[in-house]
């Protein structure tokens, strides 16, 4: 009995130096980077309000940021977890189950139980992280197949942010050029899965419906038209004047098979170019694309350091 009251305020013991332990180490971290900062006196070489556009995918890189932050906060947590949670039932068996085989099982089922749920949620954030990465990567990409228009006289803006009925959103990209104003979509997925007599590396479009090799999908068509519907009234609030808004939906990696068109296209983003330009034929005046150009890089200069 002696024996284990000492094994019990010896596990109590090493619980509360690795809590204790966890919280000064993470002081000591905030302590010695506030410390640097003061001892160097540095400043940024920027002026203060100074602020850059947005660049593609801004919202998803600074997921991914908020992601790593978050999970470098919790990592160290949820690997001591199972060991504090083990101990805490050892310490529970020793004073009630000494010496007994069920007591040394339940220890052993509590701590599997929460290395199990810790290794749940550290794979959670980290495929969570991983589709973060791959949609700014997407944009990024989608960003890149636009650039030749800006040769063209065309502009383009990226992550535009908004505010509509259903709070905020982005528009992923938006082309302003002599072809007129289109707003880009871009829906990066993975491959695999395909259905049976389906190409994993084949979209098929009807006009109606984007056809993956996995299903069907509508809402990415959805969501392109109302984002165009958005631009369209919200540049007429901005300008006074109406213009129309083109939308289409990018799909990197994918060959697209358009059988028929809809109001909302569908492309592969190599082949972008050729649809926003169209027949070459003239839509907005070079003085309507610099009006609409001044709004919508107002509304991107966000960027501040």
């Amino acid at each position: 009995m002696f024996e284990s009251v000492i094994a019990e305020r010896m596990n109590m013991k090493w619980i509360l130096f690795l809590g204790c332990y966890m919280a000064v180490f993470v002081l000591l971290i905030f302590g010695v980077t506030s410390w640097d900062r003061r001892r160097r006196r540095t400043r940024k070489p920027f002026p203060e309000n100074l602020k850059l556009l947005r660049m593609p995918g801004e919202y998803l890189w600074r997921r991914v940021i908020a992601q790593d932050e978050s999970d470098m906060q919790w990592l160290g947590v949820f690997a001591l977890a199972p060991i504090l949670v083990g101990s805490g039932a050892l310490c529970v068996v020793a004073r009630y189950l000494p010496s007994t085989v069920g007591g040394l099982v339940l220890v052993t089922v509590v701590f599997v139980f929460s290395l199990l749920l810790c290794l749940r949620w550290c794979q959670q954030r980290l495929e969570r992280r991983a589709n973060y990465y791959l949609g700014f990567f997407g944009e990024r990409y989608v960003a890149e197949c636009l650039d030749p228009l800006k040769a063209r006289g065309w502009f383009i803006f990226h992550d535009i942010p908004c505010v509509g009925a259903t709070g905020k959103f982005n528009l992923d990209h938006v082309a302003l050029g002599p072809g007129g104003v289109w707003v880009v979509e871009t829906k990066t997925r993975r491959k695999g899965n395909a259905r049976p007599g389906r190409k994993e590396h084949e979209v098929f479009f009807d006009g109606v419906q984007i056809i993956w090799p996995q299903g069907e999908d509508r809402a990415a068509l959805t969501q392109a038209s109302q984002n165009a519907t958005w631009l369209r009234d919200w540049l007429e609030q901005m300008t006074g004047k109406t213009f129309d808004v083109a939308s289409v939906v990018a799909v990197p990696g994918y060959s697209v098979i358009e059988r028929r068109l809809g109001p909302v296209r569908l492309a592969n983003p190599k082949n972008l170019p050729d649809v926003l330009i169209g027949f070459g034929k003239a839509v907005l005046s070079k003085e309507e694309i610099d009006l609409i150009r001044r709004q919508l890089e107002e509304k991107c200069r966000d960027v501040e350091y």
